[in-house]
């Protein structure tokens, strides 16, 4: 697994500020729809459709993709 990690620059000294910090706090904030990220959204939607296809082989890509993307645009609902 690989964790991504992002800096705040230091504007005075061009340095990290508070150190890194996670990149999940802005996942979270595309999680919840207070902000849009498309790379992020479709890393989401191709990694659910992955998973639909191993649960359904029988699937077309197109089809586990279809499904995939409904239900990220349905998250919010639940």
């Amino acid at each position: 697994m690989r964790v991504v990690f992002c800096c705040r620059a230091s504007a005075a000294k061009g340095r990290a500020a508070d150190g890194p910090r996670p990149a999940s706090q802005g996942w979270r904030a595309v999680w919840f729809g207070k902000a849009r990220d498309e790379a992020a959204e479709h890393t989401v939607v191709d990694t659910a459709a992955a998973a639909l296809l191993a649960l359904e082989p029988k699937k077309t890509l197109a089809e586990a993709r279809g499904e995939a993307a409904e239900l990220w645009r349905r998250r919010l609902s639940s």
